[in-house]
């Protein structure tokens, strides 16, 4: 008997061992199936993000490298345009202030004028008082002599 349960016994392993390789079988072949699922988001995220829809499943690795490339330079460019933004914004303070001063200046040059103006119409208003004649100038006078 004792034969017999070795065989059992053996036999007995044996199924284990093999339910196990069953088991671990379908384990493998589960996780390669969900890697494959993954592999295949990628490839179609890569397609579209590359704007190329018939990108090789091959060249995704190379593909994201430019993406990445890309985005490098687009920042940089955007970095660059942004100070270039900034420094015409500073050049268009700067041009508004001395816009400012030059409308002061302007405003006191016109009110300069408008007070001479306002003399002179003021002087052509009086009246000359009839005794009062106009004497020539001593340069005109020596002119004549």
């Amino acid at each position: 008997m004792s034969g017999l349960y070795m065989k059992l016994i053996g036999a007995g392993v044996g199924v284990l061992i093999l339910v196990g390789l069953i088991l671990g079988l379908k384990h493998y072949k589960s996780l390669a199936e969900s890697r494959g699922e993954k592999l295949v988001l990628i490839c179609q995220t890569t397609r579209t993000a590359a704007d190329n829809q018939k990108l090789a499943c091959g060249q995704v690795a190379v593909q994201i490298a430019e993406l990445g490339k890309s985005d490098t330079n687009l920042e940089s460019a955007i970095a660059s345009q942004n100070a270039a933004v900034n420094d015409l914004a500073a050049k268009s303070k700067q041009a508004q202030a001395e816009a400012a001063q030059a409308v002061v200046r302007a405003g006191t040059r016109a009110r300069g004028a408008e007070a001479t103006a306002e003399r002179l119409r003021a002087s052509s208003r009086s009246t000359v008082p009839s005794s009062a004649v106009c004497k020539p100038s001593k340069a005109v006078e020596e002119t004549w002599r």
